[in-house]
This record gives structure tokens, C-alpha cells and sequence, in this order.
């Protein structure tokens, strides 16, 4: 039995198992997506020029000295 078949057969138990308990699959699914949500507020994006770079790059320090 190569790697390749263990892991279709896993596959295969795996969509077994969400076949016969659909509605506890489901409900899962519900409940990690609403954690999620809840926790989305906390999500902050920095798009800034400076964000792409760390303090210390070479880029950085010039870009800074430029700004100044």
C-alpha cells in the first residue's frame, strides 16, 4: 500500500464520516465560522509604504531619511 492510497482511503473515511453525521458537520462548520466573525473586529491591515518593510531594512532607513 503506496502513500497515494492511504491517503485517497483517508479521504474516502473522511467523506464517509461527513455523510453520516451531516447535521453535526454542519453545526461545526456554523460554529468555527461564527468564532471567526466574532473575532474579525480584532483584524487590522497596514497597507502603509512603511508596513511592507522592517524598521531595520536598508530600504526603510533611506525611505525615512527621504520622508525627513
Amino acid at each position: 500500500m503506496n502513500w497515494k492510497h492511504k491517503v485517497e482511503h483517508k479521504f474516502e473515511r473522511l467523506s464517509d464520516y461527513v455523510y453520516d453525521n451531516s447535521i453535526k458537520v454542519l453545526i461545526g462548520v456554523g460554529i468555527v465560522v461564527v468564532l471567526f466573525a466574532m473575532q474579525m473586529k480584532h483584524l487590522t491591515v497596514d497597507t502603509s509604504t512603511e508596513g511592507f518593510l522592517h524598521e531595520s531594512d536598508q530600504l526603510r532607513i533611506e525611505y525615512d531619511k527621504f520622508k525627513e
